[in-house]
């Protein structure tokens, strides 16, 4: 049987490990969240550049083609009148 010096000296040891467990798991999701963050920003930046493109390919089909523009307009108006027209009536 162990005596009392040599638990202590255990119960040491392990609680000194715990600590270092504890501060590298700290370590560990910190640099993960900070990783996270910077992935977010990432793909945040590309989807506001994305949308950015896709707003000026819009304005310049309009600039370039304005009649036609204003039929494919009309014609989802209509199409989407008649999607609530069914949906009222059915």
């Amino acid at each position: 049987m162990a005596n009392n010096g040599e638990l202590h000296q255990d119960l040491d040891a392990i609680r000194t490990d715990l600590a270092q467990l504890r501060s590298d798991l700290s370590t560990a999701m910190r640099g993960m969240m900070d990783a996270g963050k910077e992935k977010a920003g990432d793909l945040r930046d590309k989807a506001v550049d994305t949308g950015k493109r896709a707003i000026e390919a819009t304005e310049t089909q309009i600039k370039e083609r304005p009649f036609l523009s204003i039929l494919v307009v009309f014609l989802i108006g209509i199409l989407l009148g008649k999607m609530f027209d069914q949906r009222m009536r059915g």
